[in-house]
């Protein structure tokens, strides 16, 4: 499943490319309204995933499940409720499974049933939790690549959302990726001063080296 199809979804990305933009939002969400052929694009169920569905439960349970598993397929994340997903995404899920609309006017769950329908469709869409040793690895990789040419958060951010998505991580929260961004744009700017330095010293230990040679 691509992450988006039009750029307006979340962040500038071609289909089976890693392309970053400059505009966009930076973390992935959903506009307010989406057009038809999107719509269509990034919530019709598949044959296997029509199956998945069938057999979380009830008809509340599917529904939820349906949501959250076509809108993490496009986002990477589960760091939404349902009144955070387009009125017009939740109408199309709902009808897709022959459900009451009224379901699509669910906007909130508790923390219990959200942990019973996400756990099983994380599971399917081989996502897994991102670890602080996968957070350290990726800040790591932002201060030797894209922080050393770019300062703006959104860059660094986009980069590494897409860093994340590539290794099949379900991305942590906005919050936490703008902080892990901003370090290590500020790490990255420390380490290039320092080389810096370091190559001003260079000459000044060869001359003193080539002096102290010198017979006097």
């Amino acid at each position: 499943m691509p992450w988006t199809t039009k750029p307006q979804l979340s962040y500038e990305v071609e289909f089976g490319q890693s392309r970053i933009a400059r505009k966009g939002n930076v973390y992935p969400w959903l506009p307010a309204i989406i057009d038809e052929e999107t719509l269509a694009e990034i919530t019709t169920l598949e044959s296997g995933e029509h199956t998945f569905i069938s057999r979380q439960g009830r008809e509340r349970r599917q529904y939820l499940s349906s949501l959250y598993l076509k809108a993490a397929s496009v986002l990477g994340h589960f760091h939404f409720e349902p009144r955070e997903l387009p009125l017009q995404f939740r109408r199309k899920m709902a009808s897709q499974l022959g459900c009451d609309q009224q379901f699509s006017r669910i906007l909130t769950i508790d923390k219990a049933e959200k942990s019973r329908i996400v756990s099983p469709v994380r599971s399917y869409l081989s996502l897994d939790k991102v670890t602080e040793a996968a957070l350290v690895d990726l800040r790591i990789w932002l201060e030797n690549n894209i922080a050393k040419k770019e300062t703006e958060i959104p860059m660094v951010v986009n980069a590494a959302v897409i860093y994340l998505r590539e290794r099949k991580f379900e991305l942590p929260t906005r919050n936490k990726l703008n902080s892990i961004s901003d370090k290590a744009i500020k790490q990255a700017a420390e380490n290039f001063i320092a080389g810096i330095s370091d190559q001003r010293e260079i000459p000044r230990t060869a001359q003193n080296t080539c002096s102290h040679g010198i017979p006097q």
